[in-house]
């Protein structure tokens, strides 16, 4: 792939009382659409460490990667966005450290609450992932 890789994230699940959910935090800069957590890959820092630095971070959550899922693409402000995202789960909860909103969707919920389209074939590759 000749693109940079310039952020990661993570579609993170927990099971809770029996249900698998679906992490989704407000965007930084709009607190009414919904999306997963991803920030910038620091200078020396690997894709993955980035993926779960910027969960810890954006939602407060503790997290351990089980896969690779694949590269979302976009433009924002004149400036190509690839970001590394990964399949994770839930390990712990922490106090969040960016004032976002944070809320856990069953996978239905969570295809309809998310606010970018190139962002659900993430999400139903983590299902059909966990599914198995």
């Amino acid at each position: 792939m000749s693109e940079k890789i310039t952020h990661a994230g993570g579609v993170v699940v927990r099971y809770h009382d029996g249900l698998m959910q679906y992490l989704l935090v407000s965007a930084s800069d709009d607190q009414n659409l919904w999306v997963f957590p991803k920030g910038h890959i620091e200078d020396n820092e690997s894709p993955e460490d980035a993926a779960l630095r910027e969960v810890r971070e954006e939602a407060g959550i503790e997290a351990t990667i089980n896969t690779p899922l694949g590269i979302a693409g976009y433009q924002r402000g004149g400036e190509s966005i690839h970001v590394q995202m990964f399949l994770m789960t839930c390990t712990g909860e922490l106090p969040e450290m960016e004032n976002r909103r944070i809320h856990w969707f069953d996978y239905e919920e969570a295809m309809k609450t998310i606010s970018f389209e190139e962002l659900r074939p993430l999400l139903e590759k983590a299902n059909n992932l966990v599914q198995q």
